[in-house]
């Protein structure tokens, strides 16, 4: 087994998909609609790699649609593996008759997902599907790995990460597209 600490791990969040605004107001059924197809969506198109310059040797990504398409644009000469366990952190379905800005909805999701909404994944069962990436992660002979997942996800694997001595920074809402670099110096 490889050593985690001596690995690069450079994670990316997916290009941008075609997107309803935040603030748009919206019912609970149509917010369930919008997550259905945003589940579904690819990137907008015009998004170029630049993986020439990187020293990646292999790329782990989500198995997401909009995450698949940027492996193949950022990992064009390296192996690419999809892995469900880099998948977003499921949004809940509401069924109710509120009307509320997505954000609303958005941030009411996550709120359920923080206090343990025992019907869908809480945070417990999210921090386990992080352990799991990083058993992966430290089963792989790779040094250099490019990692394509989810927004909510890389903020949990990004404080895992930390956890574990990794130097990195990562916005609460990072970039699409943006590498985020962890590394680890100590020996």
């Amino acid at each position: 087994m490889s050593d985690l600490k001596r690995k690069k791990i450079t994670i990316c969040r997916h290009f941008r998909t075609q997107n309803t605004s935040d603030w748009e107001w919206m019912s609970a059924q149509k917010f369930n609609e919008w997550v259905r197809f945003y589940e579904s969506s690819l990137p907008l198109k015009g998004h170029k790699g630049e993986s020439d310059s990187k020293d990646w040797e292999i790329c782990v990504s989500s198995s997401l649609p909009r995450a698949i398409a940027t492996a193949q644009i950022y990992a064009k000469n390296i192996p690419i593996e999809y892995n469900s366990d880099l998948n977003e952190v499921p949004f809940v379905h509401f069924n109710n008759s509120f009307f509320l800005p997505k954000a609303g909805w958005l941030f009411i999701s996550r709120l359920c997902w923080f206090f343990g909404n025992g019907e869908y994944e809480n945070r417990k069962k999210t921090v386990s599907r992080v352990n799991k990436v990083i058993m992966m992660l430290r089963e792989k002979n790779e040094r250099s790995i490019l990692i394509v997942s989810h927004g909510f996800f890389m903020n949990c694997l990004a404080r895992e990460l930390k956890l574990l001595r990794f130097k990195g920074h990562l916005s609460i809402y990072p970039k699409h597209g943006k590498f985020y670099i962890f590394e680890s110096y100590s020996i």
